[in-house]
């Protein structure tokens, strides 16, 4: 957060809008003003927003991809295909710890899963959630406790 010449205090934050990347200014005569408008923005984006997983899954696999070795791709892509068949078009928005929690016990339990398996799927579904509070749709990584 800066102080600007005519005595206002200025932050400035990269968010992502309809796949964009730009940049938003928020003002106030104090730093506290400054962030009661930051976080009444971020409410109200949160509320409004309504991503559905496997869109936000497909944008993170789309930038993750380019990065990954062709054998770690081989090892992520099922465990995306099972976060995207599990959550469809569900708001990624409305998706909350205990939700990922029951998400992975079922899984693992079901498909009698391996550890290291396990723990790739956990590690997918949190690199998937870390690229939405990156990317502004959510605002905390449910899977990140885990």
């Amino acid at each position: 957060m800066v102080k600007r010449k005519d005595g206002r205090w200025q932050e400035q934050m990269t968010v992502t809008v309809n796949g964009r990347t730009k940049q938003k200014y928020f003002y106030g005569a104090t730093k506290a003003e400054v962030n009661r408008k930051i976080s009444e923005w971020r409410l109200k984006e949160s509320t409004q927003r309504s991503d559905p997983f496997e869109d936000v899954a497909d944008a993170w696999w789309e930038q993750a991809e380019d990065d990954l070795a062709v054998s770690t791709r081989r090892g992520y892509k099922p465990a995306l295909e099972r976060l995207k068949d599990h959550y469809k078009s569900t708001p990624i928005q409305s998706v909350t710890a205990a939700d990922v929690n029951a998400f992975m016990q079922v899984t693992v339990r079901e498909r009698q899963m391996a550890d290291k398996t396990a723990r790739t799927q956990l590690m997918v579904c949190s690199m998937i959630f870390r690229y939405a509070v990156q990317s502004g749709c959510i605002q905390v990584n449910p899977a990140r406790e885990l």
